[in-house]
């Protein structure tokens, strides 16, 4: 359409234009040769001309007025690519009205009664044109509303991803921060004892207790949880809901956990962990050999084992150590012993299924590779109250099931 424009501009300027002065006919007038001049350019022209030959044209007239008037017209044309379409068209069609409206009667303009369909067709195309720009850019904005809304939604999932992973990321410092405030604690009071008591300590280790560095070294047949001093049973083990966290989620029939997409709107009850992503076992015991397995999920940050009924439920794991008694798979890959102090493990092997078993009278919690009955680790403690089955976890892509 403005190749069309402009080449209408180009031919109206060929025929508006006066040969001598090069400029629009001012007071055009026709020879009798048949060509057209300005009337000042003909008398100042040397050349004689008949008198009488000199005519005045109103057609040539009528053109150099809509050539000057599409002047506007063919210069927004020109520049399409840096101006507004909406403008453009708006300009285009105020600037037809006048050409169109500018042109002289038939009669004056010698039978020039052909320009007025040519002036109705060319602002009919131009109405057409704007119409059709006008739903364009309506199409445009629509669809770029929508791509707005998508990626704003977009970004918010980022940002609460980023959120979430902060909060993770922050978490595990702070549990870091004071595992090895603790640990440095006891260096410290190692250093200050005697070395004679230490080494007496040392001597009298409960015969059989395995320490976080000797773990992974004896290799237990799978009747070695059971003692001399009677059976062990296996424990029927269930999550409680009463003291899951906010941010853990429990499978109906309470055998599974994982970690939920966000905080769970649940009642802030004294047995609810709040400070820690913790669920303890529905069952607790007081007496007897107890044991029960578990799988854990293909990712890591988890903890399994067992803990007192007066475990800290209101603040973070590394103040609540001092009644767990937990083998954790931390967000590095590495394996602890959790209690005071914490004490990494060099295990050869990856677990998947998990027996932890409980001796209440004699003070013992002992894990096993459940697919081999490897032993993995043993803590020697001395119960006074009722052991619960205890889970920690802290990551999307793993969970903890218990198996019957």
């Amino acid at each position: 359409m403005a190749r069309e424009v402009l080449a209408l501009g180009e031919q109206l300027a060929a025929e508006a234009t006066c040969p001598v002065c090069l400029e629009l006919f001012a007071q055009p007038v026709l020879t009798a040769c048949g060509h057209s001049f300005c009337r000042q350019c003909l008398e100042d022209c040397r050349t004689t001309v008949e008198p009488g030959s000199r005519a005045p044209t109103a057609l040539l007239s009528s053109l150099s007025i809509p050539y000057a008037l599409l002047g506007p017209l063919a210069s927004p044309l020109s520049i399409v690519p840096t101006f507004p379409l909406q403008n453009l068209w708006s300009v285009s069609v105020w600037s037809l009205s006048p050409l169109c409206s500018s042109r002289v009667p038939a009669e004056a303009a010698g039978g020039g009664a052909g320009s007025e369909p040519l002036c109705g067709a060319l602002q009919m195309t131009m109405v057409s044109e704007a119409q059709r720009v006008q739903d364009t850019f309506e199409e445009l904005q629509h669809f770029l509303k929508e791509q707005k809304k998508i990626l704003l939604a977009q970004l918010e999932r980022v940002s609460q991803e980023l959120v979430s992973r902060s909060d993770e990321y922050n978490s595990r410092v702070l549990e870091r921060e004071s595992l090895l405030d603790t640990v440095i604690a006891q260096i410290q009071d190692k250093r200050e004892q005697p070395e004679l008591e230490f080494l007496m300590v040392r001597l009298h280790r409960p015969l059989g207790a395995v320490t976080p560095g000797e773990a992974g070294n004896t290799h237990v047949a799978p009747s070695a949880c059971q003692g001399s001093r009677g059976g062990t049973g296996q424990a029927k083990v269930t999550l409680d809901p009463e003291t899951a966290s906010f941010h853990l989620t429990l499978s109906r029939d309470h055998k599974t956990v994982w970690l939920g997409d966000g905080r769970q709107n649940l009642p802030d009850t004294s047995k609810r962990f709040t400070g820690s992503p913790s669920v303890l076992g529905s069952q607790g015991f007081t007496s007897g050999r107890h044991y029960w397995e578990l799988e854990v999920g293909k990712g890591e940050s988890w903890a399994v084992g067992v803990a007192l009924e007066s475990v800290l439920r209101k603040d973070s794991l590394s103040v609540a150590l001092g009644k767990i008694w937990a083998l954790r798979l931390d967000w590095d890959g590495q394996y602890t012993a959790l209690h005071l102090p914490p004490a990494p493990l060099a295990l050869g092997e990856k677990l998947q299924r998990i027996r932890v078993h409980l001796d209440y009278e004699a003070g013992q919690v002992t894990f096993y590779n459940a697919e081999n009955m490897t032993q993995i680790l043993q803590f020697k403690a001395s119960f006074t109250e009722k052991v619960f089955p205890y889970f920690w976890l802290w990551s999307r892509e793993t969970h903890i099931q218990l198996c019957d």
